[in-house]
């Protein structure tokens, strides 16, 4: 049996190298995709996540909802499955604006999409009344290069999470996401992690080091391959 890999692409290589002799794998993937007879996908699924998000817009009874999509495999995939559920849910999608890579990479082009996504209106005079926020619920969809690039120039255009309720996965936990001042206040969705301290106090004994989320779910994996072995 193979534990691993992490990625969908590379789950892809190996599954069908190890399909021919019946190898199972337990992929750390959340590509769903990828998933095949004697093929477990074991990370936290996207989708599954939507549903949470989705569930809080409902019972926060937000009602003009955007989404900020990249134009690379996540986000798309995201993206999609948002609209799925929006149609079911009969949700009101306001905005939907995908931002492809070329555009990513133009600074011009870049302020432009995101001036026009806020609806921005620059105001002249200290007393001028300042626009109600276009929506009250924004999903940013895309990897955290996306974000980084994204989430700034939003506050800029006067649509930062102190305006609007910022919704994302669980990639809006990663350190340099969490330590940037225009995503204060977002909504993100995490796994639930049992308690482990058992486990993160034997590891902190060995690596002088508190274990991250995949360290456990290997450890997990590894006990389910020993309980269940014959």
């Amino acid at each position: 049996i193979v534990i691993g890999p992490f990625f969908s692409l590379s789950t892809r290589i190996v599954r069908d190298i190890l399909m021919k002799s019946n190898i199972p794998i337990l992929s750390l993937s959340n590509d769903q995709i990828v998933a095949s007879k004697n093929n477990w996908v074991l990370g936290y699924l996207p989708e599954d996540q939507i549903d949470l998000l989705i569930n809080y817009i409902v019972n926060k009874k937000k009602e003009k909802i955007a989404i900020l999509a990249s134009n690379e495999n996540f986000g798309k995939r995201v993206l999609s499955y948002i609209k799925k559920k929006s149609k079911q849910m009969n949700l009101n999608l306001k905005q939907v604006t995908i931002l492809t890579k070329e555009t990513l990479k133009n600074e011009d082009f870049l302020n432009n999409e995101i001036k026009k996504f806020t609806n921005y209106q620059k105001v002249e005079e200290e007393n001028e009344m300042i626009m109600p926020a276009p929506y009250d619920a924004l999903i940013l969809a895309g990897n955290v290069n996306f974000i980084l690039k994204t989430a700034p120039l939003l506050s800029y255009y006067d649509l930062g999470p102190s305006r609007v309720q910022f919704l994302g996965t669980d990639v809006f936990s990663r350190k340099e996401l969490i330590n940037e001042p225009s995503l204060n206040g977002t909504v993100f969705t995490k796994s639930i992690v049992p308690d482990s301290k058992n486990l993160e106090e034997y590891w902190k004994l060995i690596f002088n080091e508190k274990p991250n989320i995949y360290a456990k779910m290997g450890f997990d994996i590894y006990a389910i391959i020993s309980i269940s072995k014959k």
